[in-house]
């Protein structure tokens, strides 16, 4: 770098070292106050221990192994699902905003001393093409030597896996055959799950691609809706699972991840279907703080007691073939006075069947098909749930005038 200084004169060589310095200073406070901030936060979380508890980091890690974290473990995965490592040392737009900044001020020394601009600017012009260059190669980790040490044993561990609580940004950690025993336990209910030898995946494209292409023959959807939900290049889809880490046991919470599965653009075009004529229930409240409102111009008697119930494992437990009843009726309802489908109910139950009923999934090498319920994952579970959970309100409960209920509509 010097090379290029001795180009300029010594004053000017004196005032852009300066200005470098400066603003290398400036990102070096910066940076280091960041992270002095941060490790002042973490070393307070977890004290002068070298290993860590069950609980730790400001509940942002959860080490449900039979391991013990380390530190610098512990710090990477207190990190959270959304941190990114960073590599590059500084944005190149930066640099050159910076320097024609400098340009600008040197420009005005030099007219008030009547030095040659043009030829000053192109010096400066070609130091600093070159200190962009050699910017652009250089690289600085936002991640410590020592977590870049935990991160490769983490990776290098087969026998841990690492994964989402089920609210929340924070980290859980397993023992990779504990996690795998309990997603078996929870599949080895034979009322909603079959184990089958193969990958159905071809086969349930094939069932829905035909069933389109006949309703498109018969004009009962045009091509724009058939193009839309046509299915291919489609792969089986994954059972995954989070953790419940605010509750007792730390349960599981299985999730089917049907992103690229046969049936999940049908699924999205018939949840859009209900979505246009589904009407809010009579108890449905949008989150705690409007419940909170209700309450507060509510008059109570002496006498009346407040009830919480929590529907466990809501999605698995929806009776299937009433929640396509109800999805259908719907739907078919409102066409009456709508018209917006020419579709008959038959077509309709046949597409919600296709839709949501045997589903297939693998975990890890095994493949199932789920017989009843809904699979948490598709774009149609959580329409589907409420219209069931609405349905049993409207017969069991909101027909009682003593009762007063209100329904806050979350994944439990």
């Amino acid at each position: 770098m010097d090379g290029f200084f001795n180009k300029f004169s010594s004053h000017h060589r004196n005032r852009i070292k300066l200005h470098l310095y400066d603003k290398e200073q400036s990102e070096i406070a910066k940076f280091k106050n960041l992270h002095e901030k941060k490790i002042t936060i973490l070393l307070n979380a977890v004290g002068d221990h070298t290993r860590a508890p069950l609980l730790s980091i400001d509940k942002l890690v959860y080490n449900l192994s039979s391991k013990l974290l380390t530190i610098p473990q512990l710090k990477l995965l207190s990190r959270g699902w959304k941190f990114c490592i960073e590599e590059k040392i500084i944005e190149p737009l930066n640099i050159q905003t910076e320097i024609e900044y400098g340009m600008i001020k040197i420009k005005e020394e030099s007219d008030k001393k009547k030095i040659s601009w043009n030829s000053l600017r192109n010096d400066i012009k070609s130091v600093a093409e070159d200190m962009i260059k050699r910017v652009n190669k250089k690289r600085i980790s936002n991640l410590s030597q020592e977590e870049h040490i935990a991160l490769k044993e983490l990776k290098m561990d087969k026998s841990l896996i690492i994964l989402r609580a089920d609210k929340g940004n924070a980290v859980v950690c397993m023992d990779k055959l504990d996690y795998i025993e309990r997603v078996n336990k929870i599949l080895q209910d034979p009322k909603k799950f079959i184990k089958v030898l193969n990958d159905e995946s071809e086969y349930d494209e094939n069932l829905i691609n035909n069933r389109l292409s006949r309703l498109l023959k018969e004009k009962k959807i045009n091509q724009n809706t058939y193009d839309k939900i046509y299915a291919t290049g489609c792969s089986i889809p994954v059972l995954y699972c989070t953790v419940k880490v605010h509750k007792a046991k730390f349960p599981l919470r299985p999730i089917i991840a049907m992103c690229n599965a046969p049936n999940y653009k049908l699924a999205t075009f018939l949840t859009n279907m209900i979505k246009n004529y589904k009407k809010e229930s009579q108890s449905y409240v949008k989150d705690s703080f409007e419940f909170t409102k209700i309450l507060r111009t509510t008059s109570c008697n002496t006498n009346d007691v407040i009830l919480s119930f929590d529907i466990e494992s809501l999605y698995p437990n929806v009776p299937v073939t009433e929640a396509i009843q109800l999805g259908v009726e719907l739907i078919w309802e409102n066409n009456k006075i709508h018209k917006f489908t020419t579709m008959t109910k038959t077509d309709l139950y046949i597409l919600f069947n296709l839709a949501v009923r045997d589903l297939h999934f693998r975990f890890y090498n095994n493949y199932y098909r789920q017989t009843d319920g809904v699979a948490m994952g598709s774009p149609l579970a959580p329409i589907l749930a409420d219209l069931f959970v609405s349905m049993l309100e409207e017969k069991h409960i909101i027909s009682n005038p003593e009762l007063k209920i209100k329904k806050m509509v979350k994944i439990c």
